[in-house]
């Protein structure tokens, strides 16, 4: 293919033919001389028909956490007979920027011969991010002509929401499941709280002998404890209520998906299974589960997690809440708690025999422009209104963003 540079070159040689011709002068002819001679040598040099270059890409980490820094380092291999002038640019979202380094570039290699590029880009929101193909162009010395292609495929990057060590959760269920766990289960088993006194089974152990009930009733008696269990939480996560905070609603979402995140991996860490509904532009919800595999996919659904929706909150969680969860076991909503829908949605888990929980980042802490003052005072009033309703069904935490967790 040819370049606009090698267009102008050929429109001022048809140009000066053509003056020439006019005016009847043909010693303008000698200047097209060097012209033809450059372009006689870019049509004379060597170009592939195919792109014969290998591109490996390796990406460092390929999970990040918001605010991380991602290295990006390529490898190009020239696995063809002849040199190669190479201009390049690796694809990168507008999300990200470059801090060391560049993305594009040029380079030359002989018949053999490899070629580095590192580069270095900083991830300031949430989400996944594709970075490549490499977009390589063989062009001549002069740049008249090129043969282009795009290699290396894409690498996607997932940046995650930052998330905090939480220790001092409890968990408030009454649903257990079948594996131990940290979750007084009111049936006895294998635990540390005493349960109740029994007649001695063989195979108890003898520290479980309660001596002063043997001697009593002159027959061996053993102690029961109360059985420790896992239990099944849902985080939902209300990413709703644009209408009411407008460009504020994304500030307030990231404190929402990183408590959630600090939320599953300390339910998680203790044994016990988390599912998640997200709430928003992009409605996603995942089963409760087990262990670190689950905690990454978790973290892959609010990396996606966006501001907005149109579906009721009341209309999606009730709907989906008895599909994945069990009754009498723990639901917690991380809500701004911008819309009165909520009350509705309390009442319907409870009448569902589900352990309500309610977690409200305060949205109005974040707006500090004076000309809000007044609007913010009357929402926060009604914010107020909506979370004293909400304490006649289950407890409400309320708190400022702005402090950590």
């Amino acid at each position: 293919m040819y370049t606009f540079k090698a267009f102008a070159y050929l429109a001022a040689i048809l140009s000066i033919i053509i003056a020439s011709s006019i005016l009847n002068n043909w010693h303008g002819l000698l200047f097209e001389i060097p012209l033809i001679a450059v372009l006689a040598y870019s049509l004379n040099y060597p170009l592939p028909g195919k792109v014969e270059l290998e591109v490996k890409r390796h990406i460092e980490p390929v999970y990040a956490i918001k605010g991380d820094t991602v290295k990006v380092e390529i490898e190009i291999s020239n696995k063809d007979h002849i040199q190669y002038i190479i201009k390049y640019e690796d694809y990168i979202p507008e999300e990200v920027s470059i801090v060391e380094g560049s993305n594009a570039g040029y380079l030359f290699l002989k018949p053999g011969e490899n070629g580095k590029i590192s580069y270095t880009l900083k991830v300031d929101e949430r989400g996944h991010y594709g970075i490549g193909p490499l977009k390589a162009r063989i062009i001549d010395p002069l740049g008249f002509r090129f043969t282009e292609a795009e290699l290396g495929g894409k690498t996607v990057v997932s940046v995650f929401p930052e998330f905090e060590n939480i220790s001092w959760f409890k968990t408030f269920s009454e649903y257990t499941g079948v594996w131990p766990g940290e979750v007084h289960s009111r049936k006895s088993g294998q635990g540390y709280d005493f349960y109740g006194v029994r007649e001695y089974v063989y195979g108890d152990e003898f520290k479980r002998i309660n001596w002063p009930a043997t001697a009593k009733r002159n027959r061996l008696m053993s102690n029961e404890y109360e059985s420790e269990k896992v239990t099944d939480v849902l985080l939902v996560v209300d990413a709703g209520g644009g209408e009411v905070i407008d460009e504020y609603l994304d500030e307030i979402l990231e404190f929402e998906v990183s408590i959630a995140a600090s939320l599953a991996l300390a339910y998680l860490r203790h044994g016990n299974r988390v599912g998640l509904i997200v709430h928003g532009q992009h409605r996603a919800w995942i089963k409760p589960a087990f262990g670190k595999k689950h905690f990454l996919k978790i973290l892959h659904y609010l990396a996606d997690a966006r501001g907005g929706g149109r579906m009721p909150l009341k209309f999606i969680v009730g709907t989906l809440t008895p599909y994945i969860l069990k009754p009498r076991a723990e639901v917690i909503i991380i809500s701004p708690l911008l819309k009165s829908e909520v009350i509705d949605l309390v009442k319907e888990l409870l009448a569902m025999d589900y352990r309500v929980l309610i977690l409200s980042p305060n949205p109005y802490a974040l707006i500090t422009n004076e000309k809000f003052k007044t609007a913010v005072k009357a929402l926060s009033l009604k914010r107020k209104l909506l979370k004293l309703q909400l304490l006649k069904y289950c407890p409400v935490i309320d708190w400022d963003p702005r402090i950590s967790l």
